[in-house]
């Protein structure tokens, strides 16, 4: 069933109305703006839920990266990559390692997209192996949290032509059946 994006968008920025400094209803409120089409609004969302992610919660918040990410995509779509790409750089550079590690895989999503978004995915690689290192202290291995930052990790080393790198890390976490195409492998 689709849903009605204008009228999630107007209960978002109603809620947003009041409260003016929460950067997750200006978030989804951009959101609903952005898939009703109105990119203008959207734009203007995204941006003040930047500001108010960096006033709240900090600039180096892991929600920061969620929001650039897609404030990003919106400046790609429009034909501005060049913005797209710089947004993506500043955003990286102030996130926090250890609050990323900590995050979800929304969050390491969000990452790896503003990373490769910047033209540098190798930047992603610590926050992962922080990540991973954090799921497996936790979790353990085959944990499906830990299998999964495995894969995305692996991912990243393929793309960065390091296909060696890439099936070890599959094996540790027991996804070697998976190892051989790493463009197929998903969570």
């Amino acid at each position: 069933m689709a849903g009605n994006y204008g009228e999630a968008a107007t209960a978002f920025r109603w809620a947003a109305g009041l409260d003016p400094d929460n950067p997750i209803y200006c978030h989804s409120a951009a959101l609903s703006a952005s898939r009703a089409g109105d990119e203008a609004e959207a734009e203007r969302l995204y941006r003040r839920a930047l500001a108010g992610t960096e006033r709240t919660l900090g600039d180096s918040h892991p929600f920061m990266l969620l929001v650039a990410r897609d404030l990003a995509d919106l400046h790609k779509k429009k034909g501005r990559s060049e913005k797209a790409s710089e947004l993506a750089g500043r955003v990286v550079a102030l996130a926090s390692p250890l609050a990323v590690a900590q995050s979800g895989d929304k969050t390491l999503g969000a990452l790896a997209d503003l990373c490769d978004q910047s033209g540098n995915i190798s930047t992603a690689v610590p926050f992962y192996r922080a990540a991973l290192a954090s799921r497996r202290d936790q979790y353990g291995d085959g944990h499906p949290k830990t299998v999964s930052c495995a894969v995305q990790l692996a991912k990243i080393h393929g793309r960065l032509g390091d296909n060696g790198k890439a099936r070890e890390l599959l094996e540790k976490v027991g996804f070697a059946r998976e190892a051989g195409n790493l463009n197929d492998v998903e969570i």
